[in-house]
């Protein structure tokens, strides 16, 4: 389970269908205010790379372009 501060409804939704696209990750629903992501290994850093590609997503979500 990964905090998210996407805003709900379409932007969640679409936060959640490019979250799915990492390898050995999918995005398996919400609790909350949080996304509940289903991930092949645990050794992983998963919750350090959604927080990243969360801060990415949001700076897009403002018109702030991209790195």
């Amino acid at each position: 389970v990964v905090p998210c501060r996407v805003p709900e409804g379409m932007p969640r939704a679409a936060f959640a269908s490019m979250a799915s696209l990492v390898p050995g990750s999918l995005a398996a629903g919400e609790e909350n205010d949080s996304q509940v992501i289903h991930c092949l290994d645990l050794r992983m850093p998963v919750k350090e790379a959604m927080a990243a590609d969360e801060a990415r997503f949001m700076k897009l979500l403002r018109g702030e372009g991209h790195d």
